[in-house]
């Protein structure tokens, strides 16, 4: 495959005025950037052609945003080959220092841009402000990779083992989720939170390492009260939520799969440290296994018309499904057609609960989601009380 190298060019703080943060007016002038950097390498002529997203490139659509956010595009340069060398490709990435704008004006809860109307626009909101913190955070996130691979020099090897394992479980396809998805960076990220937490040395091994960052996502430490389905922080002085582009059922499938790694880790026949037993299918850098072996329902739907809905398309689907199949199944996943060619339709994956399918009961299980819960099954739906006391929303 093509090596990226990610090169950061910081902008400069003269760039901005002190509210360029809101209704779009920090990307504005980041694209700006990149166009202005672009015309000075096309002056000399080692540099070869760099494009921006929309224009002819051979980069795929992921691989011209940072992480796949959609508000941060990068510069990409064609495919450089050298005889004996592993091709690679250039990606430009503009950042900003710490101190360009205050951080607590771009909080989850802080409005800087218009989403009147917007069905789920907390969410969209969050994200817009978080975008523009991670561009803050960048040289943050390099010193701090840095300080704590010198104290405990198994990262890299610990972040290795992390990207084959959400490989295989196909987590690092980015193009085959429907919405965003799990990053390198982002598993980089919770080995990093992990270390913070205190709980590796400078003799922990990498698989010891991983074992940590297994437990951290399957009991849910990324799940708190946020406006984003999962938060996860490695600064304090600028609150960047690394995982925000997650969705919910993203974070869920996560952490069904890290579930499942620890009990095959906790099997006799797991043997992890010495890679000998069954936990070392867990990384072998095969092909991701097909969804038809991973899943035990699937089914096909077409998208509306309209392309620009297709992200609330996916949340309504997917609270429906949460809705009506309520513990039926363990996880939900959302995924885009097989086919780069066909992109009218995308596919829905259920894996069932084999305790609890034959449940002629639905109960709304999460108290916030009441009023939703009774909205979608309309008069169907009511209030019943249980013998351990509990009163919810139910269907029979």
């Amino acid at each position: 495959g093509i090596l990226d190298v990610d090169v950061c060019v910081e902008m400069g703080k003269s760039m901005f005025r002190e509210k360029d943060y809101k209704h779009y007016r920090y990307f504005d002038k980041r694209w700006a950037f990149l166009r202005a950097v672009r015309k000075c390498l096309e002056r000399g002529k080692d540099f070869g052609r760099f494009y921006l997203v929309g224009e002819k490139t051979c980069a795929a659509k992921d691989e011209q945003f940072v992480g796949g956010d959609l508000l941060r595009p990068v510069l990409a340069s064609e495919p450089i080959f050298s005889a004996g060398k592993q091709p690679f490709r250039v990606r430009i990435l503009p950042t900003i220092s710490a101190d360009v704008f205050n951080p607590r004006r771009l909080e989850e809860g802080k409005k800087n841009a218009y989403f009147d109307g917007h069905e789920f626009a907390e969410m969209s909101q969050a994200r817009y402000n978080n975008s523009i913190l991670a561009d803050m955070t960048v040289l943050l996130d390099r010193d701090l990779e840095r300080t704590i691979e010198q104290a405990c020099p198994s990262l890299p090897h610990t972040c290795a083992l992390l990207q084959l394992w959400a490989h295989r479980r196909g987590f690092l396809t980015t193009k085959a989720c429907a919405g965003g998805g799990l990053t390198a960076f982002m598993l980089k990220a919770i080995a990093l939170k992990v270390a913070q937490l205190g709980k590796v040395t400078a003799q922990t091994s990498p698989t010891r390492w991983f074992r940590y960052a297994i437990d951290f996502i399957r009991k849910g430490s990324m799940r708190q009260r946020t406006v984003t389905p999962a938060r996860l922080v490695l600064h304090s002085e600028v609150e960047v939520n690394v995982v925000a582009a997650l969705d919910e059922w993203h974070v869920k499938e996560l952490e069904q799969e890290a579930l499942l790694a620890a009990k095959l880790l906790d099997s006799p026949f797991g043997a992890i440290d010495a890679f000998n037993g069954i936990a070392q299918a867990l990384f072998k850098p095969y092909a991701p296994l097909p969804m038809s072996c991973r899943y035990d329902a699937l089914a096909t739907v077409e998208y509306p018309v309209t392309t620009a809905t297709r992200q609330i398309f996916h949340r309504r689907c997917f609270e429906a499904l949460t809705f009506a199949l309520g513990s039926r199944v363990d996880s939900i996943m959302l995924c885009s057609s097989k086919t780069e060619a066909d992109q009218s339709n995308f596919l829905i994956a259920l894996k069932i609960n084999p305790n609890t399918v034959n449940n002629r009961l639905t109960l709304c299980e999460d108290s916030n989601s009441a009023a939703a819960f009774a909205s979608f099954w309309k008069h169907r739906a009511s209030v019943r009380q249980f013998k351990n006391g509990t009163i919810a929303q139910a269907v029979v």
